[in-house]
C-alpha cells in the first residue's frame, strides 16, 4: 500500500445472487488523488461505490479492503 493510501482494495469480487458484478477489483486510493472507475454498466460502478460506503445489502464481497491501514474486510468476507 502506498504511504498515503486511505482505501486499498486487493482482488474483490462482488457479487449480486449468482451474477458476479466485480471479479478481482484491485486499486488503491490516494488521498489528495482523484480515481475514476468506468464501466459501460452502472450495475458495476454502483456496486463498488456501495461497498466503499459499506452498504452491501444484497451483495457478496470476498477480497480485502483495508481503511486507513485497517482490515475491514478480509478474504472471506468478514468485517
Amino acid at each position: 500500500m502506498p504511504a498515503n493510501a486511505v482505501i486499498e482494495l486487493r482482488d474483490v469480487d462482488i457479487r449480486r445472487d449468482a451474477d458476479i458484478v466485480v471479479h478481482r477489483l484491485s486499486a488503491d486510493i490516494v488521498a489528495g488523488r482523484v480515481l475514476a472507475i468506468v464501466s459501460e454498466h452502472t450495475d458495476v460502478t454502483t456496486a463498488i461505490g456501495q461497498v466503499l460506503v459499506g452498504r452491501t445489502e444484497g451483495y457478496r464481497v470476498e477480497g480485502d479492503l483495508v481503511l486507513d491501514r485497517t482490515l475491514v474486510l478480509d478474504e472471506g468476507g468478514q468485517g
